[in-house]
């Protein structure tokens, strides 16, 4: 969509863990009924597309497919408003995106971010793809130590990647207030 601008993060790995990047954007915002006389406007997030590789015996994922596929989708008509990363190696990606003129920063996916998401799972403002990975790792996460965190022998480098893109959308997208906003109560969902 022309009028909407996408978020991304991607989550990098090379050897061990899958290298993620999620895609989002805010595609309205609705008033919520907080408690009886206490409405906020909030936005609905759709969660447009979620790519992973993963390391083969061969080698390592490459990260320059992963930056060639971000390029792509502006390439594709995307409107990209910012790509973030997590710290593990993404300087020299970033510059390169920055070179082409897409705008980066980095993101550590914190519990903060996993708290944001729940919320906005929980009021029934998100959508998106349907992929067993990506709920077999949202289902298995755990806090531990005020950090979220997967079993040891799970993941959560989709989870991650899908987190990071939704935060991205929710606090670059900037709420026009002479837009339409829809009452979002949960009979209706």
């Amino acid at each position: 969509d022309p009028e909407k601008i996408y978020y991304i993060h991607a989550d990098l790995a090379q050897k061990h863990d899958k290298c993620a990047v999620a895609i989002a954007h805010v595609d309205k915002w609705v008033n919520i009924q907080v408690i009886k006389d206490y409405q906020q406007v909030a936005p609905m997030v759709v969660v447009d597309a979620v790519a992973w590789w993963e390391p083969k015996a061969e080698g390592p994922v490459n990260l320059s497919e992963v930056k060639q596929w971000i390029i792509n989708l502006r390439r594709q008509g995307f409107n990209i408003g910012v790509v973030s990363f997590d710290r593990w190696q993404s300087f020299d990606i970033q510059n390169e995106l920055q070179a082409v003129g897409i705008r980066t920063e980095t993101v550590s996916v914190a519990k903060k971010h996993y708290d944001d998401m729940a919320m906005v799972v929980l009021e029934e403002r998100l959508k998106g793809p349907h992929i067993p990975l990506l709920i077999d790792e949202l289902l298995q996460l755990r806090i531990m130590r005020d950090k979220v965190d997967h079993p040891r022998k799970g993941s959560k480098d989709l989870a991650d990647a899908v987190c990071g893109s939704i935060f991205n959308a929710i606090s670059h997208t900037r709420f026009n207030t002479n837009q339409e906003i829809k009452i979002h109560n949960y009979e209706s969902m």
